[in-house]
């Protein structure tokens, strides 16, 4: 295992820690889906797609994996910089664009795992879970595999953030 995940080796054994090295994960939508990405970063996932075409605004810093030199900066431009800073060997593709019913699954494609991490200003989020590699809430087919931002994942996030900050205290 690479010394960079070691310690990982209480959550992942070694043969799962090389398989999601190169899982590709898409996030669609950079706001809250910026504490998923990084998350996911720092448990292994090097290859992450990002999709938002918003701005980083001083109310999302209360709230998003930003700071106050980002406001005003694409969101996805400012998480791929912050994810290459803890990893800078990490494949981050940006795609300053938002999501739409026209677009959203080509920009999925070729992935392995789908973040539906978008507001509900449309119908996007929507057309986003009838995708068919992404039908259900938390559905793996194909080796394809959808998370809906929900209380469901945020919830699993902070739990094992929580964990990986209590095992290391103790």
């Amino acid at each position: 295992m690479e010394e960079r995940y070691s310690r990982n080796r209480l959550y992942v054994s070694e043969n799962e820690q090389s398989i999601i090295k190169d899982y590709k994960i898409f996030l669609g939508g950079a706001g809250i889906g910026s504490i998923v990405a990084e998350c996911a970063l720092r448990l292994g996932f090097e290859h992450i797609t990002i999709v938002d075409g918003d701005k980083v605004e001083k109310t999302n810093l209360n709230r998003q994996n930003y700071t106050g030199n980002d406001i005003g900066r694409y969101k996805a431009e400012c998480l791929a910089e912050r994810l290459l800073s803890i990893n800078p060997n990490a494949h981050i593709t940006v795609h300053t664009e938002f999501l739409t019913s026209d677009n959203i699954e080509a920009l999925i494609a070729n992935h392995n795992v789908a973040i539906n991490a978008l507001d509900f200003k449309d119908e996007t989020p929507f057309v986003f879970d009838k995708i068919p590699y992404f039908r259900s809430v938390f559905a793996c087919k194909k080796s394809k595999c959808m998370i809906h931002k929900s209380i469901q994942t945020l919830a699993y996030v902070r739990k094992f953030t929580y964990l990986s900050a209590t095992k290391h205290i103790k």
